[in-house]
């Protein structure tokens, strides 16, 4: 299979893995050749609304003695809105009392598209994320031996969306996340906070900048993290993400 030679030339790889065996997380800017960015982010931003699924967790309509995820296929019309909008209040509920991992955001499934497929995503996602030399980066980088793709998937974070306290425990090894909003500012929400074990305590706080990496460890358990709300109208937060397992 042909692979995509796409990661940024002039990145000081030297310190980038100096960084992450302090701390095991790194964030690398410009990670990609800008060229491919903003291919990925126009495809994500000119898709149509039914190729993308609301994803919920809890569902209250399954009632809370199965606390699992829900998905709808955001067919934009406003008997889908009305379904959303009375999941949502009732998951901000839970998130405001604390009562458990919750979230609201939409999804696109990788892998749902025609063998041959040629579009940015299909491209990017066989000839890259899951292939060299994207695995041969994060082995040199986290120094795990031998890693495979495990669930990818490209996100959209619209206002009041958001991704709840949780880690990645039992994903994989390594976590991913590509951002690729444009100009983005700490008061539109939707950052990346990585916290202590005690849930509370804030480790780093991310604002998802244009073609930026977040990696981190989770072959122990994972770094609780979290998403918070989304607070715009006019933006919406778009990234790539996943484990290697």
């Amino acid at each position: 299979m042909e692979t995509l030679d796409i990661i940024n030339k002039n990145l000081d790889l030297e310190s980038i893995k100096r960084e992450y065996n302090k701390n095991k997380f790194v964030i690398i800017r410009d990670f990609l050749e800008e060229e491919w960015a903003e291919r990925l982010l126009k495809y994500y931003q000119g898709m149509p609304p039914e190729w993308w699924s609301w994803m919920f967790l809890p569902d209250p309509d399954l009632g809370l003695e199965n606390w699992r995820t829900s998905v709808y296929k955001d067919d934009g019309s406003p008997a889908l809105e009305q379904i959303i909008q009375r999941k949502r209040d009732f998951i901000n509920s839970m998130y405001a009392e604390n009562r458990g991992f919750t979230y609201i955001y939409r999804r696109v499934f990788f892998g749902s598209h025609f063998p041959d497929c040629l579009c940015e995503e299909c491209v990017f996602r066989k000839q890259f994320l899951e292939t060299s030399p994207m695995l041969e980066f994060l082995q040199g980088l986290t120094d795990h031996q031998i890693l495979k793709p495990g669930e990818l998937f490209a996100s959209r974070y619209s206002k009041g969306d958001y991704n709840g306290p949780h880690s990645d425990v039992n994903k994989g090894k390594v976590t991913i996340v590509l951002n690729l909003s444009k100009d983005w500012l700490p008061q539109d929400g939707g950052i990346f906070f990585g916290m202590e074990e005690d849930y509370v305590t804030i480790k780093y706080a991310e604002v998802p900048t244009f073609n930026s990496l977040v990696i981190f460890d989770v072959s122990e358990g994972g770094m609780p993290h979290l998403v918070n709300h989304v607070t715009v109208n006019d933006k919406e937060r778009f990234a790539v993400t996943g484990w290697y397992e």
